[in-house]
């Protein structure tokens, strides 16, 4: 009894020591001990660590050294790191200079008696992370950093980090390490024994040394598991080791609480992977046909050629690397390597054939469709594939690739078509060339041609125009213009200062014969048989629609 009574005031001060850092545990935690001590685990936080507390106690009074060793055990396990809660300034990635004592737990306490963690202990992870083929976590280099539940305004939480000199060296030798954040969201189930998702808040913003972080932080919508980590190392100081890194955590409107974390990680590129994988797992040739001679010896299914493409479905590309979950049943690939970058930028890992879950261990090389690929041309699309496994270039395919060259004699085709030499000729031949002050100016009827047809002209039919699409808009006539009655006479001559026109007294039955070069018009001229009369300065009244001379042959 005297023993027991002795050992009290021990009990006691541990009892003490562990009533503190209950109060620094969060939910998860309080609730797994409550439960290893057959205590209840429903309430608030604050209803479960006064229930461990007076638990505590009740055995430090009744000297049960076995039961506060057991609690010790579950309060400070080994190598988990310090309340979450606490604030980021506080704890740093080395222990300070005047750490001199190492508690069991994995905590030092400094000179000043503020609580630190060494190194080790502060970089160990409690949260075990689904894994990925495209990184493998290799060490914690920051705390993990718990952001509360905020239903109000924006709060911003402080992340330090230093790197150590061997990890320096590493980074600087090793060119696929990468800094990456990590964050998950509550509950975490079984710590350290279950995988959990990557999962950020949605309302987050992040900065490394004053810069801004962009990334994708919400993955695919209501598809949990594809959001990825966040790599931040080109925003860090990785050259020198101790070089401090703040990383700056702002975020608003968390439903639940969150976990983040930065870790070392070894990323592998997806030439890496694809190359992985044709070294890996192999379907062979014999397995694929052994597997369609089982399903057309089948009495119950009536076997039938069918149609194997060989365009990725992801990429409707033709295959370079067909691969197949050992999973699946179908024998239609999907590129090896379209399907990791795909992955990498989405890790939704569905088959893109049946939608059914894969792995990348489960990848493996079709050689069946392998050969068919070495054996056909890059052209073929497709073939069929007998009962008994023996294929064949599908007809389809072959036209269909026939087809893919362009045909010179389609009459669809909206190419330009090149009008010919005789054609050219007869055309310009109809069409004469008017000087560029003229191009307004609608041309002359033909005065033989509007004797023929009557002086008034209404119950003529006017020929369909010819358009040259050879001529570019500087050589093509001018549109022709409908000649009023009111403008003509009774000998069909018009005013050469109405169109800029001059017509002999005689008459023409040639229209080119009657456009005058104005660079030769003199003012007066006996060889064309008629004098030209000053162009008058006067405005066009209204209703006259024909032109005067332009302004420039005003002398």
């Amino acid at each position: 009894m005297a023993s027991a009574y002795s050992s009290t005031p021990s009990l006691q001060a541990q009892a003490d020591t562990l009533s503190r850092r209950v109060k620094q545990l969060i939910n998860t935690r309080l609730k797994a001990i409550c439960k290893q001590e057959k205590l209840g685990v429903t309430g608030v936080k604050a209803t479960l660590q006064q229930r461990v507390i007076d638990h505590i106690h009740q055995r430090a009074r009744s000297g049960d050294t076995a039961a506060i060793a057991r609690l010790t055990s579950e309060i400070h396990p080994q190598g988990n790191p310090p309340p979450t809660g606490a604030p980021a300034y506080n704890l740093s990635s080395s222990p300070p200079a005047g750490s001199h004592y190492t508690m069991t737990n994995g905590y030092t306490t400094g000179a000043h008696g503020s609580s630190s963690r060494s190194h080790l202990a502060s970089h160990q992870r409690r949260i075990n992370y689904k894994k990925s083929p495209f990184y493998e976590i290799l060490e914690s280099v920051t705390k993990e950093l718990e952001i509360p539940k905020l239903e109000g305004h924006r709060q911003s939480l402080a992340l330090k980090m230093e790197l150590l000199a061997a990890q320096v060296d590493r980074m600087k030798t090793e060119q696929n390490l990468r800094i990456m954040l990590f964050c998950a969201g509550d509950p975490i189930i079984g710590s350290s024994l279950s995988s959990v998702d990557i999962a950020f808040p949605h309302q987050l913003e992040i900065k490394v040394n004053n810069e801004e972080v962009k990334a994708n932080y919400k993955g695919l919508k209501n598809k949990p598991g594809t959001t990825r980590p966040v790599d931040i190392t080109s925003f860090c100081r990785t050259k020198v080791a101790g070089a401090e890194n703040n990383i700056s955590v702002m975020f608003a409107l968390t439903s639940k609480k969150y976990y983040m974390q930065g870790m070392l990680v070894k990323k592998h590129s997806v030439k890496e992977l694809t190359d992985r994988i044709q070294n890996g797992n192999q379907i062979t040739k014999q397995r694929v046909i052994n597997e369609m001679l089982a399903k057309a010896n089948d009495p119950d299914i009536e076997a039938t050629s069918t149609t194997l493409s060989l365009k990725d479905p992801i990429s409707t590309l033709r295959l370079r690397y067909p691969c197949r979950s050992i999973t699946c049943y179908h024998n239609q690939c999907f590129d090896a390597m379209m399907f990791l970058e795909l992955q990498e930028q989405a890790p939704t890992w569905t088959c893109p054939v049946c939608n059914k879950v894969v792995v990348f261990e489960g990848l493996a090389v079709d050689q069946y469709v392998e050969e068919i690929l070495r054996e056909t041309s890059k052209s073929t699309e497709q073939v069929t594939i007998e009962p008994n496994g023996v294929w064949k270039v599908s007809a389809e395919s072959t036209s269909n690739s026939r087809n893919s060259a362009p045909d010179d004699d389609d009459d669809d085709s909206d190419d330009l078509v090149e009008i010919s030499g005789y054609r050219l000729k007869d055309l310009k031949a109809e069409t004469p060339v008017t000087p560029y002050s003229f191009t307004n100016t609608p041309p002359l009827p033909d005065p033989t041609s509007a004797t023929r047809n009557g002086t008034g002209g209404a119950g003529s039919k006017r020929k369909a125009e010819v358009i040259d699409l050879t001529l570019s808009d500087d050589d093509a006539p001018a549109p022709k213009r409908p000649v009023h009655s009111s403008a003509r006479s009774s000998s069909h001559l018009h005013d050469p200062l109405r169109n800029g026109y001059l017509t002999p007294t005689g008459g023409s039955t040639t229209l080119s014969s009657n456009v005058i070069d104005p660079f030769r018009i003199n003012s007066t001229s006996s060889n064309h048989g008629f004098s030209l009369p000053q162009p008058s300065r006067t405005t066009p009244q209204q209703g006259d629609y024909s032109r005067g001379y332009p302004s420039t042959y005003n002398r």
